[in-house]
């Protein structure tokens, strides 16, 4: 099946759509939308045709399970893109067990 992009904005929405004619067709699309309370993506996956109803009715619940897995990695990368990265300090730190018997390079 070919892919076809049926609606592209750079850095703003992008949607594409595959399948038969007739038989399945599924567009998918994401836009993104930024406001003064933070930035928004909405995602939406469209099936038309009539072998999507008999798949629909099998699909639909891992379908909405793995979008919402999606949803979340995207929603941790975009957050994790705002924030200043700064150094741990996880090799810095002794463990708690070393620190309470004082053995850890202690004199």
């Amino acid at each position: 099946m070919d892919v076809e992009v049926f609606h592209y904005d750079e850095g703003a929405a992008i949607g594409w759509r595959t399948g038969h004619r007739y038989l399945i067709l599924i567009e998918e699309s994401f836009e993104i939308i930024e406001d003064n309370a933070g930035t928004y993506v909405y995602h939406s996956i469209e099936c038309r045709g009539w072998v999507s109803a008999l798949i629909w009715q099998f699909t639909k619940r891992g379908l909405r399970r793995r979008l919402a897995i999606e949803s979340g990695i995207l929603a941790r990368r975009v957050e994790g893109n705002q924030r200043n990265y700064t150094v741990g300090n996880r090799h810095k730190r002794r463990s708690l067990k070393a620190q309470a018997s004082h053995r850890a390079n202690d004199e």
